[in-house]
């Protein structure tokens, strides 16, 4: 079949499994980015309330660094998908793939077989629609750790200001 023909380009059946694996991709998104959320603020509130700003400022790093799981999960999920589906033999290339076009890097080399090469598509529109989604998790965080931040400056310029008239 050459690639002028229109079910090439367009495989229904490659545009429906990838659109079956972007939603459960993004309901696990949902459910861990929310999760993650959630226990930060509830963490990091704890520590703002308790005048604790080092630690709310750490809380916010362990935060970041736990915004990274969701989007390792999601790329776990593609490879599996593709894998088990018949589409990849080999589930490390198939992972590989699936991370490189997540992050629409496009590093590794194309392992679909003709006409299922739009799958590629839906996973870099996945990772694009996750990052998005924890970039305003990662916006709406760094409220509690700019106002532990600020809290810090203030206390330190306080001390500093105290050490100013005691010396007088």
């Amino acid at each position: 079949m050459g690639i002028d023909k229109p079910n090439y380009v367009f495989n229904l059946d490659a545009l429906m499994f990838g659109g079956a694996v972007l939603v459960l991709v993004m309901l696990v998104h949902a459910v861990l980015a929310i999760s993650i959320h959630a226990a930060y603020s509830s963490v990091s509130g704890r520590c703002l309330r308790r005048k604790q700003y080092l630690l709310a400022q750490f809380v916010f790093l362990v935060g970041m660094f736990l915004l990274m799981i969701p989007h390792l999960v999601e790329i776990g999920v593609w490879g599996a998908a593709i894998h088990y589906s018949g589409l990849v033999k080999n589930l490390h290339d198939a992972i590989v793939f699936s991370g490189s076009s997540y992050t629409t890097l496009g590093f590794a080399p194309n392992v679909f077989p003709p006409g299922w090469e739009s799958v590629t598509i839906i996973i870099a529109v996945s990772g694009m629609f996750a990052f998005a989604w924890s970039t305003t998790v990662m916006l709406d965080m760094v409220k509690n750790f700019s106002q532990a931040r600020e809290a810090i400056t203030q206390e330190f310029e306080a001390r500093e200001k105290a050490r100013a008239v005691s010396r007088k």
